[in-house]
């Protein structure tokens, strides 16, 4: 099966350069059109969230020593802002320990990644299937003092320093 364009609205730097017989077009909207697909180029499992953090991230390291960190999302839902969709995450290497070393409970990040269904059998021996997005690129959104509620990002808690000395009035002035 043959495609004859996908539109793309990331902003992608080789626009106008060709890769196995596809072309890339701008658009005036900013976005690009790939021409000339087949239908293993049209396939696209990219995820991205904004969210908070459910719990404090859970890290381990697995048998070989890498980091593997995970994380609860919670990302409300644009129309009904009192439901939400609680999303798995999954981070691997060394984001994997930043994550768990400076999120936590409550924190708004940004997740960019992939969707992954795995499937599994329970203790009782049903098999049973799990969602992550396994996550290559993780954004804090607040500084760490910011804490989850969004009064604070108004400086509401803003303690000013004491004045940096100047210089002593009774001083002559050397002129």
């Amino acid at each position: 099966m043959e495609v004859n364009a996908l539109f793309l609205t990331q902003d992608r730097k080789e626009a106008g350069s060709s890769s196995r017989g596809r072309s890339v077009q701008q658009m005036p909207d900013e976005g690009f059109i790939l021409t000339n697909l087949k239908e293993e180029d049209t396939m696209f499992n990219r995820v991205v969230l904004i969210g908070r953090l459910t719990r404090d991230p859970e890290m381990q390291y697995i048998k070989d020593g890498t980091a593997l960190t995970r994380f609860t999302l919670a990302v409300n839902r644009k129309f009904k802002k009192d439901e939400a969709d609680f999303v798995d995450i999954v981070v691997w290497r060394g984001l994997a320990e930043n994550c768990a070393n400076y999120l936590s409970k409550g924190r708004l990040v940004a997740v960019e990644g992939r969707l992954q269904i795995r499937s599994y059998e329970d203790k009782e021996g049903t098999k049973r299937k799990a969602v992550d997005v396994v996550a290559d690129d993780v954004r804090f959104l607040e500084s760490k003092n910011s804490g989850n509620n969004s009064s604070n990002n108004n400086n509401n808690n803003y303690v000013p320093s004491a004045p940096e000395p100047g210089p002593d009035p009774d001083d002559e002035i050397p002129f």
